[in-house]
């Protein structure tokens, strides 16, 4: 079974696929912020989920086929959870696919979603997890 964390952040990724980043923002707390790689096209720290829905938005519609996808869930303790997710698409007017795995580790406070930290690897964001033991 899986705990009630990695159950909060699956169906946020199920209501990111269906809904996009504003149907998503109903599970971010109101301190959230995402901070991504530097490495990511975005690479910055986001501190609003409306931001955060406007910078990701933005980032997919520069695509002509951008798929995400999360691959798996990872209780990671201590109100946290990693996700290896994997991003597929062509930018508009390029010819080359990207596909990229991630790995995201979600921090949790008062049921929601506080924190959404991005790594270049799933591996770096379990041993990012386990670090903060």
């Amino acid at each position: 079974m899986a705990s009630a964390d990695v159950e909060l952040v699956r169906r946020m990724h199920e209501a990111l696929t269906c809904g996009g980043f504003a149907a998503a923002a109903e599970f971010a707390h109101p301190d959230f912020q995402m901070r991504l790689m530097a490495s990511h096209p975005l690479g910055a720290a986001l501190r609003d989920p409306g931001d955060a829905t406007r910078a990701m938005a933005g980032f997919m519609e520069s695509f002509d086929d951008f798929r995400a996808e999360a691959e798996e869930f990872v209780d990671a303790g201590d109100d946290r959870v990693v996700v290896a997710f994997r991003e597929r698409g062509r930018p508009r007017g390029g010819s080359v696919e990207l596909d990229q795995q991630f790995g995201i580790l979600y921090t949790m406070r008062d049921g929601k979603i506080v924190c959404m930290e991005w790594f270049d690897s799933f591996d770096e964001a379990l041993t990012a997890a386990r670090a903060e033991d």
